[in-house]
């Protein structure tokens, strides 16, 4: 029955325009070769340098903040305020926005009823109701801040069941969604909504995995996820695939976008690229009310990283240009925001605990 499943993998892989190779008896290779098999549903791919404008930011200013962070897992901007999720003692941190003067800390490591025993690295975001925290125990608080304090408005915990996932989000009520990792449901993600205990699937695969095994379906499908703040839109990025997905409220497509890697070589999955070979794939993702700001990695041999770009969307995932900070940033981006107003870039420090850098986003982003 495995063998089975193997081969059909293996023509719907082909069926689709995309190659695979097995390694260890997985499926560990695809690329991107057509745009639509079915009617109806169109996947548009760019080139890097088809995708518009490269824009080569200047020197950061460097902000020396008065506090240490440890290891920073998210980063969102929410009304005057740039909050933090560290995975330290004290988890969550504000700092006043522009200068990034640190003003509180709340929610600490622990088993208490205010506390979480640590944060995920996904599942921290800010939209119009407040901020969202997601715990390594399933805890998950809805948080404010108002007179410089960080207050908790509201604190849940998902079923036994969401134990082990990420990439948590919601569209404004009760209902949580999270990556389907356990093949259980027919959607992409799966449901549980907090006022009736309702677990149920949301939104359909894209068509390119529709017809795949649930496994298979699993494995590509993990991505990280960012919600417009008044949430008619979200969007999500596929760790493993060079490919980014927008959709509507209620969990229909938008749009459907992947980036070619440099000369049609193959996008590398769960394994290293093969001498002198180039990948390109996923990375994290932020957005604004008129933006999406995904990474993209761009790795040789040895999945050695010798580039990253953050790629700009609107909403109706239109490209609009590309940044490049290579010459100031280590290649890989820790967790970043980006000022309502499209201005700044914000980086934490991969190596220094207590610097953060602000990019000035020059280029078409003219919101100012």
């Amino acid at each position: 029955m495995e063998g089975q499943k193997h081969v059909r993998d293996e023509i719907m892989l082909n069926h689709f325009g995309i190659t695979k190779h097995v390694v260890w008896g997985m499926l560990v290779v695809i690329s991107f070769s057509s745009c639509s098999t079915k009617e109806g549903n169109v996947m548009v791919s760019y080139q890097l340098d088809e995708f518009g404008p490269l824009i080569r930011l200047k020197e950061p200013d460097t902000l020396h903040l008065n506090t240490s962070l440890f290891r920073v897992k998210g980063m969102t901007l929410y009304k005057d305020y740039i909050i933090v999720s560290d995975d330290y003692d004290t988890i969550v941190r504000a700092f006043k926005y522009p200068d990034i003067e640190y003003i509180d800390g709340n929610i600490t490591k622990g088993h208490g009823p205010d506390e979480i025993l640590g944060p995920r690295r996904s599942g921290f975001y800010s939209t119009n109701n407040g901020i969202t925290i997601h715990g390594l125990d399933g805890k998950v608080f809805l948080i404010d801040i108002e007179q410089e304090k960080i207050n908790i408005k509201k604190k849940m915990r998902l079923p036994g069941i969401f134990f082990d996932v990420n990439y948590l989000f919601d569209l404004g009520d009760s209902v949580y969604y999270v990556t389907d990792y356990t093949n259980h449901h027919a959607g992409e993600f799966v449901s549980y909504s907090f006022e009736n205990n309702d677990i149920g699937s949301f939104s359909e695969y894209p068509f390119f995995m529709s017809d795949f095994t649930f496994d298979i379906k699993a494995r590509y499908s993990l991505g990280l996820i960012t919600v417009k703040k008044d949430f008619s839109r979200f969007a999500k990025t596929y760790l493993q695939l060079p490919v980014l997905r927008i959709y509507e409220k209620d969990g229909s497509e938008a749009a459907l976008l992947s980036i070619k890697n440099p000369d049609g070589i193959k996008t590398i999955i769960q394994t290293y690229p093969e001498e002198g070979e180039i990948t390109v794939y996923g990375g994290k993702l932020y957005s604004t009310d008129k933006y999406i700001f995904a990474e993209y990695k761009i790795a040789r041999s040895n999945n050695y990283i010798v580039d990253t770009q953050i790629l700009v969307y609107d909403w109706n995932g239109n490209p609009v240009c590309r940044y490049y900070i290579g010459d100031y940033c280590e290649k890989s981006i820790l967790p970043f925001c980006v000022s309502e107003d499209n201005r700044f870039l914000f980086i934490v420090s991969d190596s220094l605990l207590n610097e953060m850098y602000r990019y000035k986003l020059d280029g078409l982003l003219k919101d100012y």
